[in-house]
């Protein structure tokens, strides 16, 4: 099995199921062996559950010669479901690059894959689990604006917006804001982002999140998550939602589904993460945006290294 020479002390960012790339996912299979191999062990654990679920099986269609595109898989409802098994493939072909992580970091829904990665749900469960929760934060209502702009000027927007119930979702850094709106109020919210001459675009996703209104949501998720058994485990797992880490001493269901009313904000997470003294943080997105965000928030001192493998040619995996 190939593997890195040097180990290194690393940090893995799994994202959310917003900036998903089919595109990405197949180039980078074509060519990684490693990544190949990692991607069929998860699939081979996890397209039983599809099956069970009354879903298709990822693993021949995402690696076979017309493979579905984001939008056919978010049609479906099975594109948490592609998010988690990509995540847990890459999170493996990078810790036999450079070894176990020393923390692991989850975005939204990407908490899952970064607690199944961390051993506290076995694989089965962690796609159990997506297939669980999934359902539910699509059914929350509004929308998702995207602000090219810094979180004070997007309360500047809101205020100017007048919609009195849309609420800052995601920071992911100062100059990346997402906001959570009623359906109602997107347009007033882009009136007045063009006001201030900020670019405003509906996420690609269809529903609201992190968003305090969202309480009835949460509690749906919590009884849908609670069944599952975890185990402790001695890796770090932090949720950007509030910049938490996860305490296994703890219910852990509540800590999850609390994440859908809790404000996400990367750079206070990534602030946390460095007292682990990584000296290479790893993007497990197939856009490479969390690496966007995480470069414009570290500190430029080169102490550590900010990579998006899937974004990367040349990335040696």
């Amino acid at each position: 099995m190939k593997r890195h020479q040097r180990q290194h002390l690393s940090v893995h960012l799994f994202p959310g199921q917003g900036t998903f790339s089919v595109a990405s996912l197949t180039g980078a299979l074509s060519r990684s062996r490693l990544l190949r191999d990692a991607f069929d062990e998860v699939v081979g654990q996890t397209d039983p559950i599809a099956i069970a679920h009354g879903q298709e099986p990822l693993g021949d269609e995402l690696t076979g010669p017309t493979p579905p595109s984001t939008t056919d898989l978010a049609h479906a409802g099975r594109l948490e479901l592609a998010m988690f098994v990509t995540a847990m493939a890459a999170h493996r072909a990078l810790s036999r690059m450079y070894g176990p992580p020393t923390a692991l970091v989850g975005v939204s829904l990407g908490d899952l894959p970064a607690l199944a990665a961390a051993g506290a749900y076995t694989v089965p469960d962690g796609a159990r689990l997506i297939l669980a929760a999934a359902p539910i934060q699509r059914a929350c209502p509004g929308r998702m604006v995207h602000l090219a702009c810094s979180a004070r000027m997007a309360d500047q927007i809101l205020e100017r917006s007048g919609v009195w119930k849309a609420a800052p979702a995601l920071v992911n850094d100062d100059r990346s804001v997402v906001i959570t709106t009623p359906r109602s109020g997107v347009h007033a919210i882009q009136t007045a982002a063009a006001v201030e001459n900020v670019p405003a675009a509906l996420v690609p996703v269809p529903f609201g999140s992190h968003h305090p209104e969202l309480g009835k949501y949460a509690e749906e998720g919590y009884r849908a998550i609670r069944p599952f058994e975890h185990v402790p485990t001695d890796i770090p797992v932090y949720s950007a939602a509030g910049a938490r880490r996860y305490c296994f001493r703890g219910d852990i269901a509540r800590q999850i589904s609390d994440n859908l009313v809790t404000r996400v904000d990367l750079p206070a997470v990534l602030a946390r993460c460095m007292q682990h003294r990584p000296d290479i943080v790893l993007d497990l997105d197939t856009s490479g945006s969390l690496a966007t965000s995480a470069r414009a928030v570290l500190p430029d001192d080169r102490s550590n290294t900010v990579r998006a493998p899937f974004q990367e040619e040349r990335f040696p995996w």
